[in-house]
């Protein structure tokens, strides 16, 4: 049976059986305010239809309203027992299994001697018999992931071998096409770092998802299974605004992945602003010492789009040589907002060029207390006795800066 199919069946099932349950209580509460029910043949005579009929009817809804709601604080307060039993219950094994899996799969994978054919199925055998519920399961793939992550190696092709023959690769759709969110995050992961690229259109929905934690990893997964470099990249940030965080989860998702050729020139001129900032970000990380780049990010320095500047600034302040640096912060300081002007400062600490001092000095009679705090302490490191000039400063926000930088707790 299709796998995809059987969890939509799985689902109708749990549903209709919610479903069947509020119809019976509702039928019930209107069957004990009858004499008689006639149900598909069968009557029931009500043995308490003189009791009821006598109390008005508000007062009847009261009490099978008082009688559910008891009902239903019991049912919830058994539920929450046995769920606190089974969740400690499955975390105590969920790390006895992670353990486990952890030591073997490390043997299987970094020990030469299952590179063997006849070793490695004696392995296959032996790790069987601890695949058979749900919670060996999760500890197994979730092991794998973690060895996978840890290790610059590609691991995926012991993995396969080692996934088909346990006869597991319908257990990852299961866990893919699942309501659970935590399965569906697993499951792209291990269909990524697998390159199983028969999920790609589930992933692409995924991609789409309101769900914050489901798009990003399904955007990572999206880019290891890149086949070529730009393929499905444009997709990204076409629907939604990616934050600060999506972006560098995506970004660290193609440095991690080595997607090495990736045009991110074509990124930051794109109109869509989500991939300017992957480029952008590229360009920080990957390509340094492109010197073509600087007149690339000039043109987003000052952008009304906060987290667009933001990653410009950052990038340009990385990547820039100092004398060109100075000359962007000179010119267009006084007219960033004082988000960015930390930031500008924080990035430029380490100048020592007198210019710079000097452009300091200025900075710190005309912007307001914090990005005085942030020019003192560049003074700090790069002048101490320049600093000291500010010790009986009559401005009463430079002194409250100056006590900030100079106290000993700092």
């Amino acid at each position: 049976m299709n796998f995809h199919l059987s969890i939509y069946i799985k689902n109708f099932f749990v549903t209709l059986f919610w479903f069947i349950l509020i119809f019976s209580v509702g039928l019930s509460v209107y069957a004990f305010y009858m004499k008689e029910t006639e149900i598909a043949g069968f009557y029931f005579k009500n043995p308490v239809f003189d009791f009821v009929y006598s109390i008005p009817l508000w007062v009847y809804i009261i009490i099978c309203f008082t009688f559910s709601s008891l009902l239903s604080a019991f049912i919830f307060v058994e539920l929450s027992l046995y769920n606190s039993i089974q969740r400690e219950r499955f975390n105590n094994l969920n790390l006895t299994y992670n353990r486990f899996f952890n030591y073997v799969l490390t043997n299987y994978f970094l020990n030469d001697i299952y590179k063997k054919k006849e070793f490695r199925r004696f392995f296959f055998k032996r790790i069987k018999p601890f695949l058979k519920n749900r919670i060996q399961l999760l500890s197994f793939f979730e092991s794998y992931l973690k060895i996978q992550e840890t290790l610059s190696i590609d691991l995926s092709y012991d993995f396969k071998l080692l996934v088909k023959y346990l006869k597991l690769t319908h257990k990852i759709e299961s866990f893919i096409y699942n309501k659970n969110f935590d399965d569906k995050i697993l499951a792209m992961k291990i269909i990524s770092y697998l390159r199983l690229r028969t999920y790609n259109k589930q992933i692409l929905k995924f991609a789409q998802s309101n769900n914050f934690a489901l798009r990003t990893e399904a955007y990572a997964s999206l880019i290891r299974l890149m086949e070529t470099d730009e393929h499905l990249l444009n997709l990204i940030g076409a629907k939604y605004n990616l934050s600060l965080l999506d972006v560098n989860i995506i970004v660290n998702a193609i440095l991690k992945n080595n997607k090495m050729n990736i045009n991110y020139h074509a990124l930051i001129f794109s109109e869509n602003m989500n991939q300017t900032m992957i480029g952008l970000l590229l360009a920080k990380y990957r390509y340094k010492k492109d010197t073509t780049n600087l007149k690339l990010i000039k043109n987003y320095l000052g952008n009304s789009n906060l987290i667009l500047n933001r990653i410009a600034w950052d990038t340009a302040l990385t990547i820039v040589p100092e004398d060109d640096m100075i000359d962007l912060i000179i010119a267009h300081f006084k007219n960033e907002i004082d988000d960015i002007k930390i930031l500008i400062l924080q990035k430029s600490k380490n100048i020592a060029s007198k210019r710079y001092i000097h452009f300091i000095q200025e900075i710190i009679h005309q912007q307001p207390l914090l990005i005085k705090i942030e020019a003192l302490r560049i003074i700090f490191e790069n002048d101490f006795d320049l600093l000291a000039t500010f010790a009986n400063s009559k401005d009463k926000e430079i002194e409250k800066a100056y006590n900030e930088v100079s106290s000993i707790y700092i």
